[in-house]
């Protein structure tokens, strides 16, 4: 049996490499921001949304701050924490 910090970390890997293949996924266009939202609630739950908008090509620090400031988010506003409200307000901002 392996200790339980040994299993914490292999999961954060995991994780993380979900997360990097998510994101070029989104900047292949292969999977839109929307879709990313509505899969695996773990690997996204805690991801950024300005991360997430960053993952998308031609969308930068400038594009992503403007939307976040509009939508009213802050930087540091998390996927999982999204209201349904938000998620549609995010979803029509970038499709537009």
């Amino acid at each position: 049996m392996t200790p339980q910090h040994l299993e914490a970390l292999d999961r954060a890997n995991e994780i993380r490499l979900a997360r990097a293949q998510l994101k070029a996924s989104i900047k292949a266009g292969e999977v839109t921001v929307p879709e990313a939202l509505n899969l695996q609630p773990e690997m996204v739950a805690t991801m950024k949304v300005a991360d997430l908008l960053k993952a998308q090509e031609r969308w930068g620090d400038k594009r992503t701050n403007s939307l976040m400031r509009f939508l009213d988010m802050t930087q540091n506003k998390r996927c999982g924490t999204l209201t349904d409200r938000q998620r549609d307000l995010l979803a029509r901002a970038v499709k537009n």
